[in-house]
């Protein structure tokens, strides 16, 4: 049985929570849920958002948004091109002929409730369903999960599981998704920016889009320092390892549903979920340092691999 927490039962419970792992602390707002780490804003999950839930801002470990502003806030020097470029987000551009990538017809990803909260494991558990007009075409559950991370950085565990409860459900063939952030103007590699796109596999700048990798990481000068976003990608995740729809203006997101679009095959291969059925994608954001090398990605990238969390 799903348990539904809202309103002053949820911030009763943040408000009665013990010491949380490394810190981390959730504070209910307006339509949003704010995460602390080591007593710092981290983060805002915002699940009553426009299109879809986000996160946004994400701070990094120079004190300074590692995200673009827009189209959330309007800064004098940003772009304000692709409008769905939203924070930090999961969606596709095509579930069942549906576009819940760019929202062209009014598709939306809808919060459906907060089913669990856990300070002391820096947890949280929420449920969403995908509305095309009056119908859900699939629903999903994503777990987040936060730590503090050695360097001053943080680590955010994500796992979502889709689910089919009426009818079928396929995730077509198209670039356009999947689990996605957009970097701040300074970290990306396109003029003006700075930034260094690299995967695992060692392919650099434009080379890294449509490739399959383990990981890929996005560095560059932000806040007086060098900050990084490294994406890793769970070796149990269908697909692995999955392909990136990776840009160097400044779009940094997997897409496991690319096949070819990123021209691993000469036709299309939809992932299709059954009625009743489900697939769960898990990922870590690792926020930290450097570049990759000076924080030692690949190292972990395989100890976060292997440790079964």
């Amino acid at each position: 049985m799903k348990t539904h927490i809202a309103g002053g039962l949820l911030a009763a419970v943040i408000a009665g929570s013990a010491a949380a792992a490394d810190g981390v602390a959730f504070e209910q707002q307006e339509g949003r849920i704010r995460v602390t780490i080591g007593g710092r804003h981290f983060t805002d999950y915002n699940f009553l958002a426009e299109r879809f839930p986000h996160f946004d801002p994400l701070i990094g470990p120079t004190g300074t948004n590692v995200m673009r502003n827009y189209p959330m806030r309007t800064v004098e020097g940003e772009k304000t091109d692709h409008p769905h470029h939203r924070g930090l987000w999961f969606t596709h551009g095509d579930v069942n002929g549906h576009d819940f990538w760019s929202n062209k017809k009014g598709e939306r990803i809808v919060h459906a409730g907060l089913l669990s909260i856990d300070p002391k494991a820096g947890r949280f558990t929420v449920s969403n369903e995908w509305r095309a007009g009056d119908a859900v075409v699939c629903t999903d559950t994503r777990a987040y999960a936060f730590r503090a991370a050695a360097d001053g950085g943080a680590e955010m565990d994500i796992a979502i599981t889709i689910h089919a409860p009426n009818g079928e459900v396929a995730f077509n063939d198209t670039k356009e998704g999947s689990m996605a952030i957009r970097l701040a103007t300074s970290l990306q590699v396109d003029p003006p920016g700075a930034g260094r796109l690299v995967n695992s596999e060692g392919e650099a700048g434009k080379d890294a889009w449509g490739r399959r990798a383990r990981w890929c990481d996005a560095s560059g000068p932000l806040g007086g320092g060098t900050v990084g976003i490294a994406i890793f990608d769970h070796p149990a995740n269908p697909r692995h390892p999955t392909g990136w729809h990776a840009r160097t203006y400044g779009l940094f997101a997997v897409n496991p549903f690319a096949i070819k679009s990123f021209k691993f095959a000469d036709k299309d291969d939809p992932f299709v979920i059954p009625k009743g059925g489900s697939a769960t994608f898990r990922y870590r954001f690792l926020f930290h340092k450097g570049d990759e090398k000076a924080a030692g990605i690949e190292a972990r990238y395989r100890a976060w691999a292997s440790d079964g969390r």
